[in-house]
């Protein structure tokens, strides 16, 4: 089973593009939008030993998710929408990306924060 193919990644999510607009009063009105929708990942939680490398270095991350090609996503105009198997939603926003090789293709990781409900 190789993660390069798509049929083999057992996640779906959807990317949202984020937009910052004023409102009448001059206040910021922040905006969702599907940019990509059903885009098939692996959703990971990060946990452990992991867990504590990221903390050392000062990153918040709390699930890692795999692509095998490369979300063009950015730290501040993205987030990922999970829906996990007991149906409950995850928003996650990107902390940094970067490449992970496998043989002889590349998967592309995003290191994620999930947000609190609140952030919907």
């Amino acid at each position: 089973m190789s993660l390069l193919d798509s049929n083999n990644l057992p996640h779906l999510v959807d990317i949202e593009t984020t937009t910052y607009t004023r409102d009448d009063m001059g206040g910021e009105v922040v905006t969702y939008t599907t940019y990509k929708a059903n885009v098939p990942a692996w959703v990971q939680s990060v946990f452990g030993m992991e867990q504590q490398e990221f903390d050392k270095q000062g990153f918040k991350v709390t699930h890692k998710v795999f692509f095998n090609h490369n979300p063009s996503m950015s730290e501040t105009a993205n987030r990922i929408i999970w829906v996990d198997s007991h149906d409950k939603r995850h928003v996650l926003k990107m902390v940094f990306e970067r490449d992970a090789t496998a043989g002889l293709g590349q998967l592309h990781r995003v290191e994620c924060e999930e947000l609190p409900h609140t952030a919907d």
